[in-house]
Order: C-alpha cells, then structure tokens, then sequence
C-alpha cells in the first residue's frame, strides 16, 4: 500500500542488491518509508531498527502502524520481554539506542537478521553507544540512513566499516528539481545594534 517515489524505488533495489550500505536522503524527503519499504522485503525475518530519539522510534512506529505492520516498542517509557522475544522466528522491534543497549549480549550479538540505523553519522566512532553495538552485532544485512555523512575522513571510514559504503543518495539539488523537498530562501534583516 505504499507508492513509492522513483528516487525511493532506486534506494530500495539497491538496499535488496547490496544488503549493506549507506542510504543518503534529505531531512524529509522519506527515509523513513524507505525503511518500511525494505522491512516489507523480509517477512519472515528478524529486523532491528534503531534511532537516538524518541520521537523518531514514535514516527518510525506510527508509520508501521499506518500499514498494518505488526512490531515490537522499545524505548520511551515501552519494554520488552528479552525472553518471549528470543523465540520469534520474525519480528520487527523498533528501538532507542540508549534502551536497545541494555539487551542482553546474545539478542545484540546474535538474534537479529538485519539492523537498520535512522541517523546512522551518530555511528560514526566506536566509542559511541551505536558503535560498541555494531562491533558486537553479526546481523548480515546493515543498512544505515542519514541526511548528512560525517565529513572527517575516520568517521567515514568507520561508518563504511559497520554499514558498508553509500550505496544511493539523493541531493538537496536534486531533492529540489524533483520538488521533494523546498528550497532555502534566507532573508538578512538589518537590526539595531545593541551592546
């Protein structure tokens, strides 16, 4: 029930070719279907996705919701049972970093078939909480999403070790001659000079 626009259509073969990879879209522009639209790829899987807000796991949560796709709440005040979780042959769990870290080690390590990470530049040393989960995870499919990569040569070298290189981005030119997503327009106002 999802249309997806061309731009995301592209983003979403790719995702299924390479199975890792960096996914670059503006803020706005639909990472989040285009989250969706790879998770309606693997029914039958296990699938973490992950954010650093709350309000994004919310977001992230009411858009599965909007599509009748059943998943599991973690973060912002949801728990869940690690156990009863643990013998899932599939599921969607849709997590904060800072609640998904205090999982036990094997869920981390073992249980999950893919991880998706929203904001995926918060991944860019490992030293970061998003870092240490990704040196722990064997999950064999990593996608991470992001409207801005990190510009200093070792944070792009660590994200392209934990997710693999950027597989499609779509530019704000782009973006823009597509009518995606708006141009800026500043307007500089001449003020009093205060002290």
């Amino acid at each position: 029930g999802i249309k997806f626009r061309k731009d995301q259509l592209t983003a979403l073969r790719k995702m299924k070719k390479k199975q890792r990879g960096v996914i670059v879209f503006p803020t706005g522009s639909g990472k989040t279907i285009i989250a969706l639209g790879f998770m309606s790829m693997f029914i039958g899987y296990r699938i973490l996705f992950l954010c650093h807000t709350k309000e994004l796991i919310r977001q992230t949560s009411d858009e599965l919701n909007k599509f009748n796709m059943d998943h599991y709440l973690l973060g912002d005040n949801n728990k869940v049972n690690w156990e009863s979780i643990s013998k899932l042959d599939s599921c969607i769990l849709i997590s904060t970093i800072q609640s998904f870290k205090k999982a036990p080690a094997e869920i981390k390590r073992l249980f999950f078939d893919i991880v998706i990470v929203d904001e995926v530049h918060n991944a860019s040393s490992e030293k970061t909480d998003y870092g240490k989960l990704m040196l722990q995870c064997l999950a064999p499919v990593k996608i991470g999403l992001t409207a801005t990569l990190p510009t200093k040569n070792y944070e792009k070298l660590v994200v392209e070790g934990f997710f693999g290189p950027t597989i499609y981005e779509l530019t704000n030119e782009k973006g823009e001659e597509a009518g995606i997503i708006s141009q800026a327009k500043v307007k500089m106002v001449p003020g009093p000079f205060q002290q």
